[in-house]
C-alpha cells in the first residue's frame, strides 16, 4: 500500500507534544471506541432482535457502543418507537452504551425540545452513555443552527442546555460542529487550523469537547494519504482548552446519487487501496490517543461507508458488497488503540478487497453518469494476512495468477484485477491452509457505475 506518511521526525514531535498534554489531562482513561448508526435505515431489522443482533456483532469486534443518528424525531412516526426498541435491546448488554447523534439537517433543526426529549427519555437507562454522571451528547452540524434565536451559542444554550439543567441534567456535549477553511475548491472541504478550532471552544463555551468529520483524504493538493495533523491540531488545542477529542474513522466513500453539485453527491472520495486508509489511520488513531474514536459509520449504504452488516433491503449495490472485513480487521486495531499493544493472532486469517469492474468501464444505462475522481482509483486486488508464520498466498483473477510470500504478523500485497472469477489459496510447508472463490465476479459489462467496495475474510486452518 504506497501511502505516505509524515516524516518520522515531524510524527515523532508531534507525538511528543500530544503526549505530554494527554498526561496533565486525560492519564488513565479508559479508551472507547464507538460507531455511528442511522437509526432512519436499520441495519439488521426494525426489532428488539434485530437490534440485539447488532449490538452483538459489534460488541464480538470490541466496539463499545453506538451514536444513534436521527434528523427527525416527533416530526416522523418511526422514530421513537425505533429508538424505544434499540435501548431496550441494549438492556441485555449491559457494558454496551447508547447515545444521540443529533442531526442538524432537518425537522431537528426547528424542534429543539425535540433534542431535550432524545435526552431526557433515556437518562435513566443504564445503556445511556455517561461520564460522571453527565449525559453524552453529540451532533452532525449545526454551528449554524440557531433555533430562532439571535446567535447559534444563545440557541443551543437557551434552547438545549439550559432546559436540560433545570431537569437536573447536564449534558457532556461532544458535537461536530464544522469549520472550513476558505482556501479550497468549491465543493471541497478542508482541514481548519487551530484558531478556527480555538473559535469554536470559544464561541461554544458550554461544550465538553469536538468531534469532527474528515477521516477520509480528499482530492486537492496532496491529501491523498491517512493525514493525522487534524487530529493533532483538535487534540493539541482541546487539551490546551481542558476539553475532549472524539476523532472519527472510516474505510471508504462512495457516493453515488443526484442532486446539488456542489454537495457533490457523485464521487468516490480518494483512493483507498482496499485496506489502506482503514490499516493506515488506525495506525495514526494508535499512535495520537484520542479520548474517544467513532467509526464512519455502521450502517450509511448511501455513502458506502457502512462496517455493519449489509442485509438491510437496498439493493444489490451493498447486499452484494459486504463492508464486515473491515470490522473484522479493524478488532485487531481497536485492542491496540484501547491497551497500546497488538493482540496475539489467536486465528489466522487472510482479508480481500476489490470492485466489481473497472475504472475505465463504461455503463450502458447509467442517467446519473460515472462518478467523480474514478481517474485516481487503482484497478487492483488487495489483500491483507494476519499470521503467526509466513505462508505463500497464490491469488487467481481471471486470467491473472499471482503467488505472494507474506511474512508473519499483519502484511499486504496488491495486483490488478482481470475480469472473471476471483479465487484464492495459502499454504505453509506445502500444505494447503485456506482456500476459496470469492462470490463477487469482476465484469465491465456494467449498466449502472457501482464504486462500492467488496470485502471478504478466510480463515486459515
Amino acid at each position: 500500500l504506497n501511502h505516505s506518511r509524515p516524516s518520522e521526525m515531524l510524527r515523532t514531535l508531534l507525538l511528543a507534544t500530544i503526549l505530554l498534554l494527554l498526561s496533565s489531562f486525560v492519564l488513565g482513561q479508559d479508551k472507547l471506541v464507538f460507531a455511528h448508526y442511522m437509526l432512519w435505515v436499520p441495519s439488521t431489522s426494525d426489532s428488539v432482535e434485530g437490534f440485539q443482533t447488532d449490538i452483538q456483532l459489534a460488541m464480538s469486534f470490541g466496539i463499545d457502543g453506538f451514536a444513534i443518528n436521527t434528523a427527525d424525531w416527533s416530526a416522523v412516526d418511526w422514530a421513537i418507537p425505533r429508538a424505544d426498541k434499540f435501548w431496550q435491546a441494549a438492556q441485555s448488554f449491559p457494558t454496551f452504551k447508547l447515545f444521540f447523534s443529533a442531526d442538524m439537517t432537518n425537522s431537528l433543526v426547528n424542534l429543539p425540545g425535540d433534542i431535550v426529549d432524545m435526552v431526557t427519555r433515556y437518562a435513566s437507562s443504564p445503556n445511556t452513555m455517561t461520564v460522571n454522571g453527565q449525559i453524552f451528547l453529540s451532533t452532525f452540524v449545526g454551528q449554524d443552527v440557531t433555533f430562532g434565536y439571535p446567535t447559534p451559542q444563545q440557541g443551543w444554550q437557551d434552547a438545549v442546555v439550559t432546559p436540560l439543567q433545570n431537569q437536573g441534567i447536564s449534558l457532556y456535549f461532544v458535537p461536530f460542529f464544522g469549520v472550513w477553511p476558505s482556501n479550497v475548491p468549491p465543493g471541497q472541504v478542508g482541514y481548519p487550523s487551530e484558531d478556527q478550532i480555538t473559535g469554536l471552544y470559544n464561541q461554544f463555551t458550554f461544550i465538553t469537547g469536538l468531534f469532527q468529520w474528515i477521516p477520509w483524504p480528499y482530492f486537492y493538493g496532496n491529501l491523498q494519504y491517512a493525514n493525522p495533523i487534524n487530529d493533532y491540531d483538535y487534540l493539541s488545542v482541546s487539551n490546551q482548552m481542558k476539553k475532549v477529542y472524539m476523532a472519527p474513522h472510516s474505510p471508504w466513500f462512495s457516493k453515488h446519487t443526484t442532486g446539488d453539485p456542489t454537495s457533490d453527491p457523485n464521487q468516490v472520495m480518494g483512493n483507498y487501496a482496499g485496506a489502506g486508509l482503514w490499516i493506515e489511520r488506525w495506525l495514526n488513531l494508535i499512535d495520537i490517543q484520542p479520548e474517544y474514536v467513532e467509526i464512519v459509520t455502521w450502517n450509511d449504504y448511501v455513502e458506502e461507508t457502512y462496517i455493519g452488516p449489509a442485509t438491510a433491503p437496498w439493493g444489490p449495490n451493498v447486499t452484494d458488497f459486504p463492508h464486515v472485513a473491515y470490522m473484522d480487521l479493524g478488532q485487531y486495531f481497536i485492542t491496540a488503540y484501547k491497551t497500546g499493544s497488538f493482540p496475539s493472532i489467536l486465528q489466522e486469517k487472510l482479508y480481500v478487497f476489490y470492485r466489481s469492474s473497472s475504472k475505465n468501464a463504461v455503463a450502458c444505462c447509467d442517467p446519473i453518469g460515472p462518478p467523480a475522481n474514478i481517474q485516481c482509483l487503482d484497478d487492483d486486488i488487495y489483500i491483507v494476512t494476519l499470521l503467526n508464520q509466513g505462508a505463500s498466498v497464490t491469488f487467481t483473477s481471471g486470467s491473472n495468477v499471482q503467488t505472494f510470500q507474506m511474512g508473519s504478523g499483519l502484511q499486504n500485497a496488491s495486483m490488478p484485477f482481470a475480469v472473471g472469477s476471483q479465487s484464492v489459496q495459502v499454504s505453509r510447508n506445502g500444505a494447503t491452509i485456506g482456500q476459496t472463490t470469492f462470490a463477487m465476479q469482476i465484469s465491465n459489462d456494467i449498466s449502472v457505475y457501482n464504486f462500492n467496495v467488496f470485502s471478504e475474510v478466510l480463515a486459515l486452518y
